[in-house]
């Protein structure tokens, strides 16, 4: 599916990633390294920013992004993007809630054995 758009990528993000967003079609700015003066001189004419969490995404920000659509946060938090000033501008804020699903049910099994087995109590001493 081919879509238009101009992405800002403020973050580290996988390759296939990138390439998939190339080969929808989009405009793709990829500025992991960026910093907060520089973003909000680089949002102008940007439809859509995909941060993690090393980029903060504040009123401020949004402010400098006129044809903001859409931002979308790599992994499971919002704590690092102003959702209410977003949201209250008809901007959809986005994330991958489920991201982490696996990995915390798989931790949380591991400490049931554990507890199971009395593994913290022998590792006291």
């Amino acid at each position: 599916m081919q879509v238009e758009g101009k992405v800002i990528i403020c973050d580290m993000i996988d390759a296939a990633g990138l390439a998939s967003l190339k080969k929808a079609g989009l405009t793709v700015n990829y500025k992991p390294d960026i910093e907060s003066d520089e973003l909000q001189s680089s949002v102008k004419d940007i439809d859509v920013i995909i941060v993690r969490s090393r980029t903060r995404i504040t009123k401020k920000v949004i402010d400098f992004a006129p044809n903001l659509k859409i931002i979308a946060r790599v992994g499971v938090g919002l704590d690092n993007i102003d959702t209410v000033y977003a949201e209250s501008k008809g901007i959809k804020v986005l994330n991958a809630s489920e991201a982490a699903m696996n990995a915390v049910s798989e931790l949380v099994i591991g400490y049931m054995i554990a507890l199971a087995r009395n593994i913290p109590r022998a590792n006291e001493g």
